[in-house]
C-alpha cells in the first residue's frame, strides 16, 4: 500500500511539473505577444473612434441633405403654385388680347381721320389717345395736338396691329396706371362715345394686362 501511494505521488509530481512547464511556456508566449495585443487593442480603439466620427458626420450630412431636400421641395411647390397662377392670369390676358386685336381690325382709316379732325374732342377720347401715345412712345408731351400728329401717320393702325407687346416694361405700366384706374377707361364705357376709341382702349388695356402677367 505504501509503495502504491508513493507511486501515485510520484506520478502526480511529474504531472504537476509538466503543467508548470506548460504554464511557463504560455507565460513566455503571452509576454512576447503583449506588445502585439496592446497595439491591436489600440488600433481597435482608434478604429472604433473613427467609425463613431464617420457615423456622426454621416448623420450630420444626412440631416443637412434632408433639410435641403425639404427646402427644395417647398421651393418647387411654390414655383408650381406661381406658375399655375401665372398660367391662369395669362389665360385671362390672351382672350382680352385676341378681342382687342379683333377690335383694332374693325377700325378704319376713316375712323381715325374723323377722330383726328375733331377740334374739341370729348375728354375720354383725349385720354384714350394719350394712353396710345404712351405705349407707342410717340415723341412730345401727351396732348391732343400730339395725338393728332400720331394719328396722322400713314402707318398708325399698322403700328398697333404689329405692336411688340413683349416690350411693355414696368416703367411703361407705371405711366399707364393713371389711365387704367379711370372708371371710364373701358371699352364698354368708350363704346357710347366712339367705337374706334373703344377698340383703342381695349388695345391699351390688353397690352398692359399682358405685360403684367407675362413677367
Amino acid at each position: 500500500d505504501v509503495s502504491e501511494s508513493r507511486d501515485r505521488l510520484l506520478v502526480g509530481l511529474d504531472k504537476l511539473e509538466e503543467t508548470n512547464k506548460k504554464v511557463a511556456e504560455l507565460t513566455q508566449i503571452m509576454a512576447k505577444m503583449k506588445p502585439q495585443l496592446a497595439k491591436a487593442a489600440k488600433d481597435t480603439a482608434e478604429l472604433l473612434k473613427q467609425v463613431k466620427k464617420e457615423k456622426a458626420a454621416a448623420a450630420i450630412i444626412e440631416k443637412r441633405v434632408g433639410a435641403e431636400s425639404k427646402k427644395v421641395g417647398a421651393q418647387q411647390a411654390k414655383a408650381n403654385e406661381l406658375k399655375e397662377a401665372a398660367d391662369a392670369e395669362l389665360g385671362k390676358a390672351l382672350p382680352a388680347l385676341k378681342k382687342a386685336m379683333k377690335a383694332l381690325d374693325a377700325i378704319t382709316k376713316s375712323d381715325i381721320a374723323t377722330a383726328k379732325g375733331l377740334k374739341s374732342p370729348p375728354e375720354m377720347v383725349r385720354v384714350v389717345m394719350e394712353a396710345v401715345s404712351v405705349l407707342l412712345k410717340f415723341p412730345g408731351k401727351p396732348s391732343w395736338d400730339t395725338s393728332k400728329k400720331m394719328m396722322g401717320q400713314s402707318n398708325f393702325l399698322q403700328q398697333l396691329l404689329t405692336y411688340p407687346k413683349d416690350t411693355v416694361n414696368d416703367k411703361m405700366c407705371k405711366k399707364m396706371e393713371k389711365y387704367m384706374k379711370m372708371e371710364a377707361f373701358t371699352p364698354e364705357a368708350m363704346m357710347s362715345i366712339s367705337s374706334a376709341c373703344s377698340g383703342l382702349c381695349a388695345w391699351c388695356r390688353a397690352m398692359v394686362l399682358y405685360s403684367q402677367v407675362n413677367k
